[in-house]
């Protein structure tokens, strides 16, 4: 399948509920992109508006889990490409074992 606007405009809206407990304090997450699916352009803008809205809301650290398939990788790294904060720190993890592994390491997990 393909991820349509709508489709994207719920995930914005569910990940931004799904936060808001974390806000007020520097937050990290993990974005596991492996069942990203092939997007139109058009979603681009709202994944760049909500990366951010993250930002502005202190996130300061991101884990991702890229997708194998180059095309969702890329479409990935164009739904994200916006400025960012020097305090925001992107490592790349392989797998959530991994990624769990990195933000308890960090103190973000216990």
């Amino acid at each position: 399948g393909v991820t349509t606007l709508r489709d994207t405009e719920e995930y914005v809206e569910e990940f931004r509920r799904t936060v808001q407990p974390l806000l007020g304090a520097p937050w990290a997450c993990v974005l596991d992109m492996r069942g990203w699916l092939p997007s139109p352009s058009e979603t681009f803008a709202l994944y760049r508006d909500n990366s951010l809205w993250c930002f502005a809301r202190q996130l300061s650290y991101v884990v991702v889990i890229l997708p194998l398939e180059p095309v969702q990788a890329w479409q990935y790294i164009k739904a994200t490409d916006v400025p960012r904060p020097d305090t925001v720190i992107t490592e790349r993890a392989a797998d959530e074992n991994q990624a769990r592994s990195v933000l308890r390491a960090l103190g973000y997990l216990d």
